[in-house]
């Protein structure tokens, strides 16, 4: 679950996305589109099935910071502050762990 705040000109539009998984082979992106330079926070929960996980947050190509995931379950993040440029901008969250092999995938979560 993800939430972007793009802050601009005392306006504010909050992107929600409740209830949404997105589960990634270790790289996830999303694409974000502003009319003008804005200020955006991101906040939200990360998943890992392999902890503890490192997960690196990148903006057009920068790393902006690094999260630790050190316990099972979601574990909140952010807000983080993001500077967007005009135009598009891609959000990227990459994993340092490998993506588990498929089977322990699945037995990860037969018992939930």
């Amino acid at each position: 679950m993800a939430f972007l705040q793009i802050l601009c000109h005392e306006t504010l539009a909050l992107f929600l996305s409740r209830d949404w998984l997105r589960w990634t082979s270790g790289r996830g992106e999303m694409r974000v589109q502003v009319q003008d330079d804005a200020e955006a926070l991101l906040h939200g929960e990360l998943y890992s099935i392999r902890c503890p996980n490192t997960v690196d947050v990148i903006v057009n190509s920068r790393r902006i910071m690094s999260l630790d995931v050190n316990q099972e379950g979601f574990a909140p993040f952010g807000p983080i502050r993001l500077n967007l440029c005009q135009g598009e901008n891609a959000i990227e969250v990459i994993s340092h762990n490998p993506r588990p092999p498929h089977q322990q995938i699945i037995d990860h979560w037969q018992w939930r």
